[in-house]
């Protein structure tokens, strides 16, 4: 009599197993800021042909990509010299709310940072310095900095390009000599590095031993900050030309691995004892920026600069540094979901393919945006919906649900 609730219980508990995942994306590179979505259960194939596309808007020019979390959709763009925050309905594209202040779009013009979600709040980088805290469901200002003229941060050549970090109580931002922490309540400065050039890539945390490190991309090198204070705990030499240090650093384990454009190559790092040592470096992969991704022993990523048809999506083993495959596509972004890497490349194509170091597979790809504007923002896959932009600002969601 025993043996059939156990028996519908253990049918239950497989099922729900083995369901499908949804996952929100709440910041730049996603939850883990690794590039990896723990989606699972969505079809790489509905992109073929004529995906199903759920709605199109445009947001203004700019380089921002995508925070969601459930229904709320949010990003940046900038029209007639106004950065606006969006958000918008995950499933009409209606838009809920914009927020929009001054600020001059610049040179690859418009915003480059993502929005940032945390609990009821969402955090925003200007590139000329301006950072916002906004009530999510309402966009209801709570209060406002400028890292420029309050505390001496000085813009690098294209301007501030960081998408905020939280940790703790901390809003982390990639500006000055090599960081600053403002309290994400208030915005009061909970600690801020000496004034200097930063680079553009986004805070990554490195956690050793229990201890939270901050990792900053500066302008000519990569620090290891910490995080309570704000004390600088080591640095590593790292000159790109122009000063582009834009590809975010890397942590897999006690490991961190750097690459930027302008042929500059790649390096892995290993950390002990608040101590960087060299374990390789090459010019295998040169990032130009949007980073790379790490899956089962390999990174997976853009290989080369924008604007250059030789430019490949590459595999290289992390162990050794070699390259395992090429495949040329242009200047590409890539995320990670289930083993698949979702890719779109810059005259907006977009592809899925597997994340495996035996070849190129491509499983699926369509024309998802015009050939003529570039598409230098990773694709965002949350919910069962695929997002992507160009840097004119158009936006498309598309259906990617069995």
């Amino acid at each position: 009599m025993r043996a059939i609730p156990v028996l519908c219980m253990l049918t239950l508990y497989l099922l729900n197993t083995s369901a499908a995942t949804a996952a929100d994306w709440p910041r730049w590179r996603g939850p883990s800021a690794n590039g990896i979505s723990v989606e699972t259960g969505w079809d790489p194939t509905t992109i073929n042909s004529s995906p199903e596309k759920l709605w199109e808007t445009n947001v203004g020019v700019g380089h921002s990509s995508f925070a969601i979390r459930g229904k709320y959709v949010y990003t940046m763009g900038n029209v007639d010299s106004k950065d606006i925050v969006y958000c918008f309905d995950a499933e009409s594209g209606k838009e809920y709310w914009r927020y929009s202040y001054s600020c001059s779009p610049g040179s690859y013009s418009g915003p480059r940072a993502t929005p940032t979600l945390d609990g009821d709040y969402v955090y925003t980088l200007s590139r000329e310095g301006h950072v916002h805290c906004l009530e999510a469901t309402t966009g209801k200002l709570v209060w406002k900095k400028n890292m420029e003229d309050e505390f001496n941060a000085e813009s690098p050549t294209w301007g501030f390009a960081a998408s905020p970090y939280i940790v703790d109580d901390m809003v982390i931002l990639n500006v000055l000599k090599h960081g600053a922490a403002l309290n994400k309540k208030t915005g009061e400065p909970i600690w801020i590095s000496a004034s200097n050039v930063s680079g553009y890539a986004s805070p990554t945390l490195m956690t050793i031993d229990g201890k939270k490190t901050m990792l900053f991309f500066g302008e000519n090198k990569l620090y290891g900050v910490d995080l309570k204070s704000g004390k600088e705990l080591w640095s590593y030499p790292w000159q790109t030309k122009y000063d582009v240090n834009a590809s975010d650093p890397l942590v897999i384990g006690n490991q961190i691995f750097i690459t930027s454009g302008y042929r500059t190559g790649c390096a892995l790092l290993e950390i002990n004892n608040n101590k960087p040592k060299l374990v390789w470096q090459n010019k295998n992969m040169s990032n130009h920026f949007g980073g790379v991704v790490y899956h089962d022993g390999h990174l997976y990523g853009a290989d080369g600069m924008v604007g250059k048809s030789r430019t490949k999506l590459s595999c290289i083993n992390l162990k050794t540094g070699n390259v395992v495959w090429s495949e040329k596509l242009g200047f590409n972004s890539s995320i990670l979901a289930d083993q698949k890497l979702i890719v779109i490349n810059e005259k907006g194509k977009l592809l899925i393919a597997e994340a495996t170091p035996t070849g190129f597979k491509e499983i699926a790809s369509t024309q998802i945006l015009p050939k003529s504007v570039r598409c230098w923002t990773a694709p965002i896959l949350a919910n069962g919906k695929i997002y992507c932009r160009n840097t004119d600002g158009d936006v498309v969601c598309i259906n990617a649900k069995k």
